[in-house]
């Protein structure tokens, strides 16, 4: 069996979109499935074009011609899908709304290959380019989700937008973001004991983590409008913001001046690998506040590594959220009074432990290779 994985960008950059998707497809090619990529060259990261290629994956990259409005259109991948299609059993289609999208399962419907469609969380109209969006479902989208193999859907909330978009129920799986307990316990042992300039110098002081693309969407604004009111109550704690600039990073740190709150706030940019993971080790509370969010690898993370979790009630995994950690409204004295309850809050490792179980790689990778399968076979 063989799979094209389509994906508009590749780099760690874009977050959770491309990490789980790297993810999957090296633990699918580990159970001896071929698996190829298609992308676009907008913001490559060859490092990790270096270490598919080391999982014998083969990464095709085509070259963004015109960029529009995040619309990355690359020409060449036409004739390129028009000669290979027929190498590959089945298309799986990451992200919803991509010109690779359009021509893609256009071509995979004219030569009978399936193809699956994972949104990761992109289906909703809620934020931004909302006219855009709508007419790119009038004009593309609603055909893609509707003549899709199957849909994957992170929760019961985006089963209910791949519904909404008209797809058939008996078309959608439960497919959510999982992890690898035993690669967690291994970076737990290197880290563990290892120092961090940066936040040891915080260490008398209960650190609040944000790790994520510094964007209007995650809800730093509101971050920043409650830590404002925190501080009003007690001084010992640090907030640091680890992540991208995809454009906010200079009304963050102008809205940070405006309140004075420049020696509570630590901003250090993108971190990656162990690092990551070390930052997560040195901090005491991990925050989830975006204006829209579908199922963050990060939660899990950082419970694992001994956060707790607090997230506002715009996130569409809320229901386990509430099982690791503690889930407010979004606003800004909810998400105060939800940081003063993870004050007082001991984390249990063995019930997190068992909570995140249910999200180990084996299960969910099983179920993903048999829907192949049974794509394959129907």
């Amino acid at each position: 069996m063989k799979i094209l994985y389509v994906i508009p960008f590749f780099s760690p950059e874009f977050g959770g979109s491309v990490l789980s998707t790297v993810k999957m497809a090296k633990d699918i090619r580990k159970r001896g499935i071929d698996v190829d990529f298609i992308t676009s060259d907008y913001k490559i990261d060859h490092n990790l074009v270096k270490e598919m290629n080391d999982c014998d994956i083969t990464v095709n990259i085509f070259k963004t011609k015109i960029n529009i409005a995040s619309f990355y259109i690359t020409p060449e991948l036409k004739p390129w899908i028009k000669n290979n299609i027929n190498n590959y059993d089945i298309i799986h289609l990451n992200n919803f709304r991509t010109y690779q999208n359009i021509i893609i399962s256009k071509v995979a419907m004219k030569n009978q290959v399936p193809f699956i469609l994972q949104a990761r969380g992109s289906l909703a109209r809620v934020m931004g380019k909302k006219l855009l969006k709508y007419m790119f479902d009038i004009v593309w989208g609603y055909s893609i989700v509707k003549r899709a193999s199957r849909g994957y859907a992170f929760s019961n909330v985006e089963k209910k937008q791949y519904l909404d978009m008209g797809m058939k129920v008996n078309k959608i799986i439960i497919v959510p973001n999982y992890i690898n307990i035993e690669e967690y316990e291994k970076i737990y042992e290197r880290v563990k004991n290892m120092d961090y300039s940066e936040l040891d110098k915080y260490k008398d002081k209960k650190i609040i983590l944000f790790v994520g693309r510094l964007h209007k969407i995650k809800g730093l604004g509101l971050l920043v409008e409650s830590i404002k009111e925190l501080v009003k109550i007690r001084d010992d704690i640090h907030v640091v913001i680890v992540g991208p600039d995809f454009g906010y990073l200079s009304t963050l740190k102008k809205k940070i001046k405006k309140y004075g709150l420049e020696s509570f706030f630590s901003i250090l940019g993108p971190k990656y690998g162990d690092e990551k993971f070390l930052i997560y080790k040195k901090s005491d509370i991990f925050v989830i506040c975006s204006e829209y969010e579908t199922f963050p690898n990060t939660m899990f993370e950082a419970a694992f590594f001994g956060n707790i979790v607090v997230s506002t009630d715009r996130c569409m995994v809320s229901d386990i959220v509430e099982k690791i950690g503690i889930t407010t409204k979004h606003d800004k004295d909810s998400l105060k009074q939800g940081f003063k309850l993870a004050f007082n809050t001991s984390i249990n490792f063995f019930k997190i432990k068992n909570i995140i179980i249910h999200y180990n790689n084996f299960n969910i990778i099983n179920t993903i290779i048999n829907n192949y399968y049974n794509i394959i076979n129907s």
